[in-house]
């Protein structure tokens, strides 16, 4: 991606991650039929799966485990946010599923395809600003931030930058706060 047609799309995704996400959309998935009933044991399962693919990733470069984590994602995740659960439920599923599209982003950055780790990213913060976890919102708007400043667009940089200091004002976490 040439850094004109990154600046087109960073300067959308700046202002629509600034937007307020629809705070209804976890609740209407919930309690809803679907073909299996998701609980906490499969959200722990979409976890257990990020970490062990980030690893790999850490060890190995993004780019020989990505296609793995998006099959992961469109084929067993797909299935489950399709499911039955609660509201709760719902929450912790789009937060977990939050943490892999973030990573699917991190990977596909490390590859250099700088517009895939975008809309990943992008939608990393969706899924996380629903499910109202404003540290994996920020830890998103981070990630965009600073894919910016690196393709040298500094103006989108200071707006994710500050959106993503916006959510952070609500985690209770120093570490996480500085971070």
């Amino acid at each position: 991606m040439d850094r004109r047609q990154f600046l087109t799309a960073s300067a959308a995704v700046g202002l629509a991650a600034l937007d307020l996400p629809d705070a209804e959309a976890a609740t209407r998935r919930s309690n809803r039929p679907g073909p299996v009933v998701v609980g906490r044991g499969e959200v722990a399962a979409v976890r257990t799966m990020t970490t062990t693919l980030g690893d790999a990733a850490s060890e190995i470069g993004g780019g020989h485990a990505r296609h793995l984590a998006v099959r992961y994602l469109t084929v067993d995740v797909k299935r489950r946010l399709e499911g039955r659960y609660t509201d709760t439920v719902g929450r912790e599923l789009s937060a977990a599923t939050s943490e892999l599209v973030h990573l699917i982003g991190w990977m596909a950055r490390d590859e250099g395809n700088h517009g895939l780790s975008q809309k990943h990213n992008l939608h990393s913060f969706r899924l996380a600003a629903e499910a109202g976890e404003n540290e994996l919102a920020a830890t998103a708007l981070r990630g965009l931030a600073d894919q910016a400043i690196d393709l040298g667009h500094i103006p989108t940089a200071v707006r994710l930058a500050e959106a993503c200091e916006q959510r952070g004002r609500k985690l209770n976490n120093p570490k996480a706060l500085a971070y």
